[in-house]
């Protein structure tokens, strides 16, 4: 009975261990999480958040300078800063800062794209939104929209970000198949008319005439 006990045990115990090890069935559907900070005036480096949080601060008047950011499940993204006397930066990935630090300068707008969604399957979106100097909170953007503003001299005072699960993707049109045109037919010019000179022919003891009047005996 004991060695029957024991083979139990060791065969419930082999069956859990199976479980444990079986990857969950909807792996597929999950997303990657963000973690992101920034760098406020006055303060600095702020503590990391994540997926969805403030970074940043509202309703002190204090602008964002540069951003971190770095997503989990080995995604990458890419995004750029439009900055205080200098515009749009160049393109980075991350985890590459945006914006500056040490030089005073308010960051103005942001965009952000989704470059590789690494280990997961499927489509994946980042959505992020900014608060804006006497605007306040914008809409949520997507995938290399920008938030923010440019041209206005407005300081972004936080942000928010998060990575979602995407639209499939859209099928590509096919294209219709172009009509030839029928060719026109060919004009034939048609032969002008015979000119005809004013006179007189006799005719029958008179006079046929086109133009003129007959002659005088």
């Amino acid at each position: 009975m004991k060695t029957a006990a024991a083979i139990l045990a060791a065969l419930i115990a082999f069956t859990l261990g199976l479980l444990s090890c079986t990857p969950p069935a909807n792996s597929a559907e999950s997303t990657p999480g963000v973690t992101y900070s920034a760098h406020v005036q006055r303060i600095g480096w702020q503590a990391p958040v994540d997926d969805g949080a403030t970074a940043g601060t509202t309703g002190r008047a204090l602008r964002v300078e540069a951003l971190r950011l770095s997503p989990s499940g080995g995604a990458t993204l890419t995004w750029r800063g439009h900055v205080q006397k200098v515009g749009w930066q160049g393109w980075r990935d991350t985890p590459a800062m945006i914006g500056t630090t040490g030089r005073g300068l308010r960051l103005e707008a942001f965009q952000i794209t989704v470059k590789d969604s690494g280990q997961l399957y499927g489509a994946v979106s980042v959505e992020y939104r900014a608060h804006v100097q006497g605007v306040g909170w914008q809409p949520w953007r997507r995938d290399g929209q920008t938030a923010g503003t440019t041209g206005k001299a407005l300081r972004v005072e936080a942000v928010q970000i998060r990575i979602v699960q995407g639209p499939e993707p859209e099928p590509t049109p096919t294209p219709s198949p172009t009509a030839t045109p029928a060719p026109s037919p060919a004009v034939t010019p048609s032969t002008p008319a015979p000119t005809l000179t004013p006179g007189c022919v006799r005719s029958g003891g008179g006079w046929l005439c086109y133009g003129t009047t007959p002659p005088t005996p």
